[in-house]
This record gives structure tokens, C-alpha cells and sequence, in this order.
């Protein structure tokens, strides 16, 4: 996106650079490819500009592009299959049975991520790739922080016990 400025006559200003990024970020963590997170950035930012007039202005206008990505990434990934990019390229490995074993651990985790609410989805998103801090989701999210550290340590259980469920040890979550 070229335009880097605020928006006109929005109280609260835009930064469309740092929006088209969160959105990117968020895209990017679920597709795993980087052409198609582009797309789907571009998308959001679009979809954003549309809507210009419903964003309330409770959290910071990139987050809300960025979750608005998040969900059309999920829809993208549902719709069509699509898992990403090598994961043996992604991860560097030049054995491919350690790449096999990568691979069966991406995907392990993969399928516990889909089966968490979108609502916390977004948060490990948030925390664990956007690297926001737990008072930032909170108000990003409209909720306490409290709430916020409730559904991460929910979100590990799930994800420990789903893991295992699977034949996979929590040592993945580290």
C-alpha cells in the first residue's frame, strides 16, 4: 500500500503502512506463504477501507485490519486445502527424514490450532506471532487482561492435551 498517512477526517488517524503489515503478519501466520498472505493483506486493507465507517475505535486501527486478515486467512486455508509452503524448505532441514518428522509436528500442531475457538485463535495469535503484550490484547480484544491470561493458559491446556492426543509431547509448545 503506497498511502502512509492518516485518513481524512477520522478522528483517531491510520497508519496504513503498519495496518497493511499486522495484516500481512496475521495472514502470513496461518497460510505460511508469502504471496498468498500478501493477497490476503491487500484484501483486508480493502475490506477495511470498505468498512471504514464500522471500525469502533476500541483497539488500535492495524489490529482490527490484522484480525479482519485473520479471518479471511482461515477462510483461505479452509476453501482450499492449502497448507503452506514446504515445510521442509521452512524449516531448513537437509535430512528429509528430520524434515518428515518437522513436517509431522507443523501438522500435529496445526490440527490442535483449528480445533481452538476463533476468539482464541486470535489471542495465541496475538501473543505468540504479533508479539503483542497481554494488557495490548486486552484492549485490542476489549477485555480484561485477566481474561486475556485465562484464555492463554486455556489455550495451552488444549493445545497439551490435544497434542498428546495425537501422540505428540508438549515439548512442541516450547
Amino acid at each position: 500500500m503506497g498511502y502512509d498517512g492518516p485518513v481524512p477526517d477520522h478522528p483517531r488517524g491510520m497508519d496504513w503502512e503498519v495496518a497493511f503489515g499486522r495484516a500481512y503478519g496475521a495472514a502470513y501466520a496461518v497460510l505460511r506463504d508469502a504471496a498468498a498472505a500478501e493477497e490476503v493483506a491487500q484484501e483486508a486493507c480493502l475490506k477495511a477501507l470498505v468498512k471504514l465507517h464500522a471500525f469502533a475505535g476500541h483497539g488500535s486501527f492495524p489490529s482490527w485490519v490484522g484480525r479482519i486478515a485473520f479471518r479471511l486467512a482461515l477462510d483461505v486455508k479452509k476453501g482450499d486445502g492449502r497448507d503452506g509452503s514446504d515445510p521442509d524448505r521452512i524449516m531448513g532441514a537437509d535430512d528429509p527424514e528430520e524434515g518428515a518428522v518437522s513436517r509431522e509436528h507443523r501438522e500435529a500442531l496445526h490440527e490442535c490450532l483449528s480445533r481452538l475457538t476463533e476468539h482464541q485463535q486470535e489471542i495465541f495469535l496475538a501473543k505468540h506471532h504479533l508479539g503483542m503484550k497481554g494488557a495490548e490484547i486486552a484492549t485490542e480484544f476489549g477485555v480484561r487482561e485477566g481474561t486475556v491470561w485465562a484464555t492463554l493458559n486455556q489455550v495451552a491446556k488444549n493445545l497439551r492435551q490435544c497434542l498428546q492426543g495425537l501422540g505428540m509431547g508438549p515439548e512442541m509448545l516450547h
